[in-house]
C-alpha cells in the first residue's frame, strides 16, 4: 500500500506529461493505483465531505487504505451522513501516516493534483473514467420574413427541438438518494451561496434519482450578472 503513495509522489514531482504516462504504464498492473484514480476522478461519485479537521499523524508502516476505501463507498451511498460522516473520516485519518493522510485527503476531495488527466487515466486503463458529457446543440442559420419563420438552408434531420440561445451558465443537477450535486458543463462541482436556493428546492422536492440539465440565469438575464451572482462567495 505504501508503494502506491510513492508512485503518486513521483507523478506529482514530474512535470512531463510523457514521463507521467511512462510511470503509469510501468505500474499499469497496480490495481490499487488504478482504484485511486477511479475513486478520485469519477465525476458521478461524490463523498459529501469537503471539510474536516485532520488529526495528528502517526508513525506507522501499516496502511488504512482498504478500510478508507470501504468508508468512501458508504459515504457515496449516503449510508453515513452529516457529523457522523465527518467523525468517521477523522477516525480513519487518525490511524494514518503523514503521506497517507496527504493522498487520502486528495482522494476524498476528488483532486489528486498530480497532473494526470482523465484522458491519461483512460489511455492507461481504458474505460476506467466515464466522461462527464452533456447534450450539445447546433446553430441553425434561420431567419424570419414578415414574422414568419423560414426553414434554414441545408440538411436538417427532423424532428428537432428549437429554442433561443440563453446567455447564462449551463447547470446540471444530479439528485441521488436525496442529495443534490450541481455541476458546470465540464463536470466541475458548484456549491456557492449564490445557488443554494436552487439546491435546497431540489433537495426538498418529492422526486429523486434524476438528472436535470438547464441554463442558469439571474433576473438581469445576462452572462456577466449571472456569473457574478452564481459564483459569489458572499
Amino acid at each position: 500500500m505504501i508503494e502506491v503513495y510513492q508512485i503518486l509522489e513521483v507523478l506529482e514531482s514530474d512535470n512531463s506529461r510523457l514521463e507521467k504516462e511512462s510511470i503509469l504504464r510501468k505500474n499499469s498492473d497496480n490495481k490499487i493505483l488504478k482504484k485511486i484514480f477511479e475513486l478520485s476522478c469519477d465525476p458521478y461519485v461524490n463523498y459529501y465531505v469537503s471539510k474536516f479537521k485532520k488529526p495528528q499523524v502517526v508513525e506507522t508502516t501499516e496502511s488504512c487504505l482498504d478500510s478508507f476505501i470501504l468508508l468512501l463507498d458508504k459515504l457515496s451511498k449516503r449510508e453515513i451522513t452529516g457529523n457522523a460522516a465527518k467523525d468517521a473520516v477523522i477516525s480513519e485519518f487518525s490511524k494514518m501516516s503523514k503521506i497517507e493522510q496527504k493522498w487520502c485527503e486528495r482522494i476524498i476531495l476528488k483532486n489528486l493534483r498530480c497532473g494526470v488527466s482523465d484522458t491519461t487515466v483512460n489511455k492507461i486503463w481504458p474505460g476506467t473514467i466515464k466522461p462527464f458529457a452533456v447534450a450539445l446543440a447546433e446553430t441553425l442559420d434561420a431567419k424570419t420574413t414578415d414574422g414568419e419563420f423560414e426553414i434554414p438552408e441545408g440538411e436538417v434531420t427532423y424532428p428537432v427541438y428549437v429554442e433561443p440561445k440563453l446567455d447564462g451558465l449551463r447547470l446540471i443537477a444530479v439528485k441521488e438518494n436525496g442529495k443534490v450535486t450541481l455541476y458546470t458543463r465540464n463536470g466541475n462541482e458548484i456549491d456557492t451561496p449564490g445557488i443554494q436556493n436552487i439546491k435546497n428546492i431540489l433537495e426538498n422536492s418529492s422526486y429523486d434519482n434524476i438528472v436535470l440539465d438547464g441554463e442558469l440565469l439571474d433576473e438581469d438575464g445576462t452572462w456577466n450578472s449571472t456569473i457574478s451572482n452564481a459564483m459569489t462567495k458572499k
